[in-house]
């Protein structure tokens, strides 16, 4: 089956989540204390962004080498297991505009997952691809495919590698880089569900990032991620 050969090379899960629905934007944690708590309830850090000047919070994404600042980040905490969900808004606490989402370390190291665990998301509102028929999100192991479904433009390729070389958990700041291959979902059903010969390249620089806590409803535990969503469901 096209789904099974193309889906033990790649790793699509999650990739399209909803990217305009309101109820899905990770909403920061209005508390603050000095220590961020681990586990299922995330503590606070830092006051929340709000209105007036947008906060630069120190992280640079890069799309083949065209880069942009990050307005801010918030992160779910799941720190008692050493990682933290971050996302990264190009406009402040938008899905309305680009942005990433996925999976980091929450301690120094260098990492390297080519399956599932660490990983992110490329999410653009205005690149997306509409299943006509149905086959694509069959194929990419969606729940319920229908014809019609549209689906993120960007699919999150293996390997995702990392380097964490700084972090400082009551600061709520990080130093880092990441990078992972990114193919558009055209070329991935040109290229019969394989991965295509043309690929993207996503690079993530935090230099001292800092980020605020959201509620953990807004991500899944890594190690449980779901299939492919339609992203207008």
């Amino acid at each position: 089956m096209k789904a099974l050969k193309f889906l033990g090379i790649i790793l699509l899960a999650c990739t399209m989540m909803c990217v305009s629905c309101k109820k899905d934007n990770p909403k920061p944690n209005d508390n603050t204390t000095e220590n961020p708590s681990g586990g299922e309830t995330p503590g606070g850090g830092g006051e929340t962004p709000g209105g007036g000047e947008i906060p630069i919070c120190g992280v640079t994404i890069k799309l083949d080498g065209t880069a942009w600042s990050a307005a801010n980040m918030v992160a779910v905490d799941h720190t008692a297991q050493s990682y933290i969900a971050p996302y990264f808004f190009k406009t402040e606490n938008s899905t309305e505009d680009v942005y990433v989402r996925g999976f980091m370390e929450s301690v120094v190291g260098e990492f390297t997952y080519q399956t599932t665990y660490d990983i992110m998301y490329y999410t653009d509102p205005n690149f997306t691809y509409t299943d006509e028929t149905g086959e694509y999100g069959s194929a990419m192991g969606a729940e319920d495919p229908q014809p019609g479904d549209v689906y993120s433009g960007w699919v999150s390729i293996t390997d995702f590698t990392e380097n964490i070389t700084a972090v400082d958990l009551n600061a709520l700041t990080m130093s880092a880089t990441f990078s992972e291959s990114l193919a558009t979902a055209a070329d991935i059903v040109a290229a019969g569900y394989q991965v295509p010969a043309n690929l993207h390249t996503l690079e993530g620089i935090l230099d001292g990032a800092h980020w605020t806590w959201a509620s953990t409803k807004s991500s899944a535990p890594k190690k449980a991620v779901k299939g492919a969503m339609a992203i207008n469901k």
